[in-house]
């Protein structure tokens, strides 16, 4: 992806491009029919597989995910669930795991190319415990909610908010004590493999 800025330094005065380098013929092809333009559309999110580009694009209030053939050039679009966050991961030709922005959370969901069928996945639940003047405990059920997913080409990531609270020493420095810091491992298939809090690692 290219960007340049226009004379007045304004944010609408800025060229976009995205060029793609064949690494074997050293040739350099554009997604766009002008390399850099005002008129091209920023692309963002951009990763491979096989034989196919995936990468996000905006239309209009709404991000789009694409795949191109980088054998025959042809470009296709997803049509995923409402508000995709434009955060993906590519399991395989046929299927992606993608976030889509919820009100109180984030969704992980699943996109079959073959079928056109978007499956939205239950959220992750975890149980907070808080305790009472009495010193009773009363047990909450709390949304995990997810800032990212990743993929090292065998499982999953989903990366949950962190929760941190804030401790200062007699000289007013402010240090930041990590509560969690949670992973969630999943394979493929989105079965879950481990969860693991960061925050207790040394």
């Amino acid at each position: 992806p290219m960007t340049a800025m226009g004379a007045s330094g304004l944010n609408e005065d800025r060229f976009y491009g995205t060029a793609i380098l064949d690494l074997d013929t050293k040739e350099v092809e554009y997604l766009d029919e002008t390399p850099l333009s005002k008129d091209n559309v920023e692309t963002t999110d951009i990763t491979g597989h096989g034989d196919y580009l995936y990468y996000c694009r905006k239309e209009g209030k709404k991000t789009v995910l694409y795949r191109r053939n980088i054998k025959d050039d042809s470009i296709e679009s997803y049509k995923l669930l409402t508000n995709f966050r434009g955060q993906y991961v590519v399991l395989n030709e046929n299927e992606i795991v993608y976030l889509r922005g919820r009100v109180y959370t984030d969704s992980l969901c699943v996109h079959n190319h073959t079928t056109g069928e978007n499956v939205e996945k239950d959220p992750f639940w975890r149980m907070h415990y808080s305790t009472m003047p009495n010193g009773e405990q009363i047990e909450h059920k709390e949304l995990y909610t997810i800032s990212d997913i990743s993929t090292d080409g065998t499982y999953l990531y989903v990366v949950h908010n962190s929760v941190a609270c804030s401790s200062h020493d007699g000289e007013g420095n402010e240090r930041k004590n990590w509560l969690l810091a949670e992973v969630r491992v999943l394979d493929y298939d989105l079965n879950e493999v481990a969860l693991v809090n960061l925050a207790d690692v040394e």
